[in-house]
């Protein structure tokens, strides 16, 4: 008895999953198409289905870099910058590591000239002590505040907190 392919209108003597042989080998050699995720290029979270996620396996996904609207708000402006005169690469990988590891968003890197740095970084509460007190591992630690903005709501003043750092020997 033949039978007809709904698919392409052949006629068969047998249907695969109601398709002639044909049609069902196009249909299921088709690549499946991976979904696509959206990963924050400053804290590495990723957004699927709307929904960020803080772990989430990156198996079988397309994936394309943004920022998070956590992180968008936090990097509007720097609220810590870091000076470091008398330059040594062993600081500004401490300074990155800890950075990386508060999730604080490092705005930029600015190098002077080849003994001078600045690093202007946005980070948390209460987080610019363990800056204070790396730095003055390495030197003479100077602290200075600015106030740029006043939140009206909240009644809190917002600064931006300078730490100097001269070497020993440059002191």
């Amino acid at each position: 008895m033949k039978r007809i392919c709904p698919s392409c209108g052949r006629e068969v003597e047998k249907l695969y999953d109601g398709l002639c042989y044909k049609c069902y080998i196009k249909i299921n050699k088709k690549e499946e198409k991976r979904e696509k995720v959206y990963i924050c290029k400053y804290c590495g979270r990723v957004k699927y289905h709307n929904k960020w996620y803080n772990n989430f396996d990156m198996d079988n996904f397309e994936y394309e870099y943004t920022v998070c609207p956590r992180c968008k708000g936090l990097s509007k402006k720097a609220n810590l910058i870091l000076q470091i005169r008398g330059y040594n690469k062993n600081i500004e990988d401490e300074i990155l590591k800890i950075a990386k590891k508060n999730k604080d968003v490092i705005k930029k890197v600015d190098e002077i000239n080849e003994k001078d740095i600045d690093i202007y970084l946005y980070v948390g509460k209460n987080r610019v002590k363990s800056y204070y007190n790396i730095l003055k591992k390495y030197g003479e630690v100077k602290l200075s505040k600015k106030l740029f903005s006043y939140d009206k709501e909240k009644g809190n003043r917002k600064y931006i907190v300078t730490i100097l750092l001269r070497d020993d020997e440059d002191a």
